[in-house]
């Protein structure tokens, strides 16, 4: 029991930065398809678009501030990308 508690405490201490670091990286990774001239689908776009909004406002409810901020950088990318297959940049 006190070992389940231990991970419990560990995994909630971590998460934060774990995830702001792989979030970050994702968004990194995602720089030449913004900066490019190839595009996802539209309709690709906007779902990543939507759903990173929502798990950004879901991390930061939760109180994973810096996951947040990387969440949203991720959703404005996503959403740069929108416009950019839209007025075809």
């Amino acid at each position: 029991m006190l070992e389940s508690l231990l991970q419990l405490v560990f995994i909630a201490k971590y998460a934060d930065p774990i995830f702001f670091i792989s979030v970050v990286l994702l968004d990194i990774a995602f720089l030449p398809t913004l900066l490019g001239k190839h595009k996802p689908a539209l309709h690709t776009s906007i779902l990543f678009a939507i759903i990173l909004t929502v798990l950004t406002v879901t991390v930061y409810s939760i109180g994973l501030q810096w996951s947040a901020i990387g969440q949203g950088v991720g959703a404005l990318m996503w959403s740069i990308t929108i416009f950019q297959k839209r007025l075809k940049i």
